[in-house]
């Protein structure tokens, strides 16, 4: 009997939903409990499930350990809401995704070059009484050379590429990842007119346009030339403050052939060819809002608005501010936290600054001496999970003050303060750094208070520390960079 015919058996499922209670390394210690390393395996992933992937848990779905290491969580896959009549996932792996578009799709090919996990996600379908899946084992190359030509035309190709080398490091490149998309992308474009790719959270997003916009891509390599609309649309996600990746989306509108080295954005002198480039940030839970492509300047035909940008740019307040946002982790990823602020009153002179406010933060924005949202610049459109509260963390200020760490440190010492949650955005000095500076003991990153965690995915050039043993009444302070000099903001409570 193979491992997979264990896996997949009726006693197998049995044994580990009778000891599901159980702690999992007791369970791999139990002697008398058949194969209990694998039954302590499944235990230990499937309570992680439970979470992350509930439908997994629900139906007691098998679940190999890489695997369901590089899912994507159900809340993040259930965001992918395209539809259609037929969809390709080039990379099933756990089948995650192939289980969402399945739900609005009428028919899911999922391709998977593994025998071991084409097996699983069969026999995961099948439990989930996802029946309009069709696994085929074959690797992406295989699939778009042979089978993809016989099966006719698609709605949508999707592929997660794996990001991890042979050796196990981490790649980032799209064209190190396998399957090497940009290398299978005139293949594509044979099956489907829409490629939709799942990158990762370090992934650059002005990597993404030029892979598929003006050097090339759909537009100029891939198509050789035309007259060609082509979208190329780049969201990235967000969920708890954490980057969880980046989804670059690409429609091929039709094309006339008007001569070979005609593209996208920069194809051969006299085409028409056209690109349409958008950028979208979801924070999940929160919100979601996006944008034309483009600088603030380009993106802008409301003169007024753009006007009262510039000045809320210029003129810094210190003393007249009474709340500190920090920007989601999306909106900084995708570089458009300022224009996404300053539109709704709130000063910040970079994506990676903290937002200042004057009036009080409410469902539809920011509201008290500045007003609510300002006209939109760019034609930019915006909806909220969260009755259209703003896309990040909001806390009341207590000062607002110049950097100066020896006034602070003996403020502190005085006051007899041993812990102190200090947050940083847009900053010279590291968070600890920062906490060396005021004589307080490092401790984790991630802290309370907005700091993001402390990962490749977490806010451009933000940290947060706080000591150790830090406690519910520490001070919250945060530092920053506006209008070219340093500043420490002291902190009352988060708002939301």
């Amino acid at each position: 009997m193979t491992d997979l015919d264990i896996l997949l058996g009726d006693e197998f499922g049995r044994s580990v939903e009778e000891n599901l209670g159980r702690d999992p390394m007791s369970i791999a210690l139990d002697r008398r409990l058949p194969h209990a390393a694998a039954v302590a395996s499944q235990v230990k992933y499937l309570r992680r499930a439970e979470r992350k992937l509930p439908s997994y848990y629900s139906a007691r779905c098998v679940l190999p350990p890489v695997a369901f290491e590089q899912s994507s969580s159900e809340e993040t896959a259930a965001r992918k809401n395209y539809s259609g009549g037929l969809a390709i996932d080039l990379t099933c792996g756990l089948g995650v995704d192939s289980f969402w578009l399945s739900k609005r799709f009428e028919r899911v090919i999922a391709v998977e070059r593994d025998e071991f996990l084409a097996a699983v996600a069969r026999e995961n379908f099948r439990r989930l009484g996802a029946l309009n899946i069709q696994v085929i084992r074959a690797s992406a190359e295989e699939f778009l050379l042979d089978g993809g030509r016989a099966i006719g035309r698609a709605d949508l190709v999707y592929a997660d590429p794996d990001r991890r080398s042979a050796s196990g490091k981490k790649m980032v490149r799209m064209e190190d990842c396998s399957p090497d998309i940009v290398t299978l992308l005139p293949d594509i474009q044979r099956v489907a007119s829409r490629l939709v790719v799942k990158l990762s959270p370090l992934f650059d997003v002005d990597e993404v346009f030029r892979i598929f916009g003006r050097s090339g891509g759909w537009g100029g390599g891939f198509l050789g030339g035309g007259d060609c609309q082509t979208t190329v649309c780049v969201e990235v996600v967000s969920l708890g403050g954490e980057c969880k990746e980046i989804i670059a989306d690409v429609v091929m509108g039709a094309c006339a052939e008007v001569g070979a080295g005609a593209g996208v954005g920069g194809g051969a002198e006299g085409s028409d060819a056209r690109a349409e480039a958008r950028i979208r940030a979801v924070a999940i839970g929160l919100g979601e809002v996006e944008y034309a492509r483009g600088d603030d300047s380009q993106a802008s035909e409301n003169r007024a608005a753009v006007a009262s940008q510039r000045t809320l740019a210029q003129e810094f307040t210190p003393d007249e501010y009474r709340y500190l946002i920090v920007p989601d982790v999306a909106l900084q990823k995708a570089r458009v936290a300022r224009r996404y602020l300053l539109e709704r009153g709130v000063w910040i002179d970079s994506d990676n600054g903290y937002g200042f406010s004057v009036g009080e933060v409410g469902g539809g924005g920011i509201g008290g001496e500045i007003g609510g949202e300002i006209g939109r610049a760019d034609g930019g459109a915006d909806s909220g999970g969260n009755g259209g509260a703003v896309l990040g963390k909001v806390f009341e200020i207590e000062s607002v003050e110049p950097f100066d760490p020896k006034v602070l440190r003996r403020r502190l010492k005085v006051g007899g303060v041993r812990s102190v949650e200090v947050m940083r955005h847009n900053f010279p000095l590291s968070a600890v750094e920062i906490a060396r500076g005021l004589g307080i003991r490092e401790g984790s990153a991630g802290g309370k208070g907005g700091g993001a965690k402390n990962s490749g995915a977490k806010s451009v050039n933000a940290e947060s520390i706080s000591a150790k043993g830090a406690k519910s009444g520490s001070p919250r302070i945060a530092f920053t960079k506006a209008a070219g000099k340093l500043w420490q903001v002291t902190l009352k409570e988060i708002l939301r």
